[in-house]
């Protein structure tokens, strides 16, 4: 589900409504579309930590892997990136900083299958 509403209170809000209404089994995978700064998305990362997320995806720029990597080790819940990577070489360069838990290439942006 999109995150990065104006307020933390209103994404926190979402986030209950829809926990409130699935099956515990779901998993609720959350999306900042690179909406935060870094000192936003530590706040909103920490603030939803306990929430039963399944992972946060992309809560700063897509290519800031060293403020993904601080976002990471700082918070409990996965850090998701990879939509965005332009090429094999972003891929080496977000897992060389540890930059997500998860990694969820678009193949035509990385290059195809080789890619």
């Amino acid at each position: 589900m999109r995150l990065g509403r104006p307020a933390l209170e209103a994404d926190l809000a979402a986030i209950r409504a829809v926990r409130k209404r699935v099956a515990d089994e779901i998993k609720i995978m959350v999306d900042f579309n690179q909406a935060l700064t870094l000192a936003e998305a530590k706040r909103r990362c920490r603030a939803i930590d306990g929430e039963g997320i399944y992972w946060i995806e992309e809560p700063i720029r897509a290519d800031d892997f060293s403020g993904c990597s601080l976002i990471r080790k700082e918070i409990q819940t996965p850090i998701q990136l990879g939509e965005n990577f332009m090429g094999p070489e972003q891929v080496a360069q977000a897992l060389a900083a540890g930059a997500s838990d998860f990694v969820m290439p678009d193949a035509e942006r990385i290059g195809g299958v080789t890619g």
